[in-house]
């Protein structure tokens, strides 16, 4: 896949200096582009039936441009191609840079996630294309489990040895009986917040999953990488995102639910 990428960084923008992004846990090669001061991203994925809708930059496109129609903060798309069994979609790059990376007070940031997310939450439903609803998520867990798609040894740590089989029934048997339906990122994590020097939000990033779906998919990722182990100085601070968000009574099984979901993806 490099290789391939290489070739046509050569001939497509060779007047630009191209450094890989290496971290990131998407299947998709991203490079940073320079030129004259101006930034870009170049994002690459292979066109696959993957059902995952982060697996496709052509999906992602779509969303970014409907969320930029409705005023949300997020990269604009300068070109999307197929090639060579590739998608790529060329986006101009935020700036700042990213949470998890912004020497920003820690409590202060967690003020700052919290009141982005409840901004990308008040968007309108009205008219959105993109359903990312229980029902089709847990429809698309299946189809990832049953192809192999499912990565065991990624599995947080209290689901690491565990039978997928049984972790995807145990989803089955504790669907929550009601959604709490607003317009989520659907992958709302520290790296994917994109903060100004001045701690101002300037946007969000890794927008594939974005869609209607319950507000606690993206409460259940922001707290679990505020909890991680790679982001240490945030330990403790979970409470201070829900309180600033608004969670008045936190849905704990929720929170565990949602997670569990994401471990197939």
């Amino acid at each position: 896949m490099t290789t391939l990428i290489h070739s046509t960084l050569e001939r497509l923008y060779r007047h630009h200096s191209a450094t890989r992004v290496q971290h990131g846990l998407s299947g998709a090669e991203v490079w940073r582009l320079e030129r004259y001061g101006e930034r870009l991203f170049l994002k690459v994925s292979p066109q696959s039936n993957d059902p995952d809708p982060a697996s496709s930059v052509r999906n992602e496109a779509d969303k970014l441009r409907w969320m930029r129609n409705q005023s949300l903060p997020v990269p604009e798309v300068l070109d999307l191609f197929e090639r060579d069994g590739f998608e790529w979609l060329l986006t101009r790059a935020l700036e700042g840079r990213d949470a998890a990376l912004s020497p920003l007070e820690p409590a202060r940031m967690v003020r700052v996630l919290a009141d982005a997310l409840r901004m990308l939450h008040s968007a309108a439903l009205e008219n959105c294309p993109f359903d990312q609803r229980l029902n089709l998520k847990l429809e698309q867990a299946r189809i990832r489990l049953e192809a192999g798609r499912v990565d065991p040894e990624d599995f947080d740590a209290e689901n690491i040895g565990q039978d997928v089989q049984k972790l995807y029934k145990t989803l089955l048997e504790r669907h929550p009986h009601r959604e709490d339906l607003v317009f989520c990122h659907g992958d709302y994590c520290l790296p994917n917040v994109v903060l100004l020097e001045s701690g101002a939000l300037s946007g969000l990033v890794d927008v594939g999953r974005a869609g209607i779906a319950d507000r606690y998919q993206d409460l259940a990722l922001v707290t679990r990488s505020l909890e991680g182990h790679h982001n240490p100085r945030f330990h403790g601070l979970s409470g201070l995102l829900l309180e600033q968000y608004g969670v008045e009574q936190l849905e704990q099984d929720k929170l565990e639910y949602y997670r569990l979901l994401d471990e197939f993806f």
